[in-house]
């Protein structure tokens, strides 16, 4: 059944069934009713699901949920794609792409966000930010085959060397990288930090507790960070 998916993919966006239901011009409750297979989804209707959600159609009526290679799609295309939706609920991230011009939608979320970087600042924020991702797949002590596969595809992607991940077991924030003095940028760090735990279809407590930290270090609005970690764990805030 596709249930499951169709639900996953909509709270993985960060949207509510009436979000949903305002943004296609659906009647309201309708999502209700297509999620509990109360009504049959039409195929348009999943076409534009699938689009606003960022997925393909079939990984949307996919009768399983996403599988491993999945999860670690989704964390590669919401680091090199160009799929906005998972993180436009994010206020910061959206008041972002509200006050900036000139936006080539074609560019990845990457290239977008740091669009106001200098290439030596967007440089160094790509050391930083695969040594941060290195220090949460440590942080369990133990690093996964797909978070390995993860950084060394950003570790080629982005033209730097990594170190053996072993060595790295705690991030501080270096507040000389200037990107973090770009508030969104700093929430666009949780979002990604988030998406790279979850590539195993489950956070581990370590990495949530590690995140939770982070956050906090780089003075991460309290309940913005508990509205992202509720796209992925669902309890109360």
């Amino acid at each position: 059944m596709y249930i499951n998916n169709l639900k996953r993919y909509r709270e993985l966006a960060g949207l509510t069934q009436k979000d949903v239901e305002e943004t296609l011009g659906l009647r309201r409750l309708l999502m209700r009713d297509y999620e509990s297979e109360r009504l049959k989804l039409p195929a348009q209707t999943a076409v534009e699901l699938a689009r606003l959600y960022g997925v393909s159609v079939d990984e949307l009526l996919s009768s399983e949920l996403t599988n491993q290679k999945g999860q670690l799609d989704n964390f590669n295309e919401f680091l090199y794609g160009n799929s906005f939706f998972v993180i436009y609920s994010d206020a910061i991230i959206k008041a972002f792409f509200e006050e900036i011009e000139d936006v080539n939608f074609k560019d990845s979320l990457f290239e977008i966000l740091t669009s106001e970087l200098s290439l030596l600042e967007k440089r160094s924020f790509k050391k930083y930010l695969i040594h941060s991702l290195m220090a949460l797949a440590c942080c369990d002590r133990k690093i996964h085959d797909h978070e390995l596969v993860a950084l060394k595809k950003m570790s080629a992607g982005f033209g730097v060397k990594i170190k053996s991940p072993n060595m790295l077991t705690e991030v501080k924030p270096d507040h000389n990288v200037r990107a973090l003095k770009h508030l969104h940028l700093r929430h666009y760090m949780v979002w990604l930090m988030f998406f790279f735990a979850y590539a195993d279809g489950e956070a581990s407590k370590e990495e949530v507790l590690f995140i939770e930290k982070y956050a906090s270090e780089i003075k991460m609005n309290r309940s913005n960070f508990l509205k992202v970690k509720k796209v992925f764990i669902k309890e109360k805030l």
